[in-house]
């Protein structure tokens, strides 16, 4: 059975999660990443940053209880994006294009 909650990547406005219907999480935004990082990082997108957590090739915890995320995203001509969230892992509260990762 579908999930009533999920919306999928073609349309992600939210992705949904309903653990009877083992979907993926929802996702989430603090007010931080939806009201400066978006507008000082306008050509980030949110599919990105769920691409990143989703599939990343590294993973830490920071001070704070945070987590780092990264990812090489195609469409920033595979570059590597760090993608920070909240320590429930799902909500994002930072990202940006990593020039200094080493592979």
């Amino acid at each position: 059975m579908a999930c009533p909650f999920c919306i999928t990547v073609e349309n992600p406005l939210v992705f949904g999660m309903a653990d009877q219907y083992n979907c993926i999480m929802q996702y989430k935004y603090t007010d931080y990443f939806e009201k400066e990082v978006l507008r000082k990082r306008p050509y980030i997108k949110k599919e990105w940053c769920i691409q990143v957590l989703e599939n990343p090739i590294r993973v830490e915890q920071q001070e704070g209880n945070r987590f780092r995320f990264w990812g090489i995203v195609d469409e920033l001509e595979g570059r590597v994006l760090r993608v920070v969230t909240l320590e429930d892992k799902v909500t994002i509260h930072n990202a940006f294009p990593d020039r200094g990762f080493k592979r």
